[in-house]
């Protein structure tokens, strides 16, 4: 396998790194994402961007949702330009929980957030939690939220910490 890197800085000595990501996208068989969120490059992996990806490319985002539109994402996939999409970050993070812990999904309003359910409900589509922040401590407490929020759970049939209406 051969690992072409687009990066500000070159620290890895086995990864050739290529000068222009607009000319190594249509050669990537899978793009990784997995750079910090800036005010310049925000969107960044917009509908143009996608259109330039070798045909069934891969697409995983591991760093900032707000880099990949989803709605770009989803275009992207049912027009056939990529092959499949991971991801583990979204934008509009707090509304698309909102909707999903209260059980209205597709009730929303927010396009994002429509379209990463639209995601999600797809075979080709891998979407899992952002789980970079998993220190000990942080697993440790929400091992225990979530133990008591099941107990509760099961005690009353309610929900522990429900979101609060607006």
């Amino acid at each position: 396998m051969e690992v072409v890197g687009v990066d500000l800085v070159r620290k890895w000595d086995f990864v050739r790194y290529a000068d222009d990501v607009d000319a190594a996208l249509p050669r990537a068989d899978v793009v990784v994402c997995a750079m910090n969120l800036t005010a310049l490059n925000r969107g960044y992996f917009d509908a143009r961007r996608l259109a330039l990806c070798k045909r069934g490319c891969v697409f995983v985002n591991v760093s900032r949702g707000e880099l990949s539109p989803s709605q770009h994402l989803l275009a992207a996939l049912c027009e056939g330009t990529l092959g499949g999409v991971g991801i583990d970050v979204y934008e509009h993070e707090q509304e698309l929980a909102t909707v999903l812990r209260r059980g209205n999904a597709t009730q929303s309003e927010d396009e994002s957030v429509r379209a990463v359910l639209g995601l999600a409900a797809r075979d080709d589509v891998v979407c899992t939690p952002h789980n970079a922040f998993n220190c000990a401590e942080a697993v440790v407490r929400k091992s225990q939220q979530s133990a008591q929020a099941v107990c509760e759970f099961l005690a009353s049939g309610k929900v522990l910490w429900p979101v609060p209406d607006e």
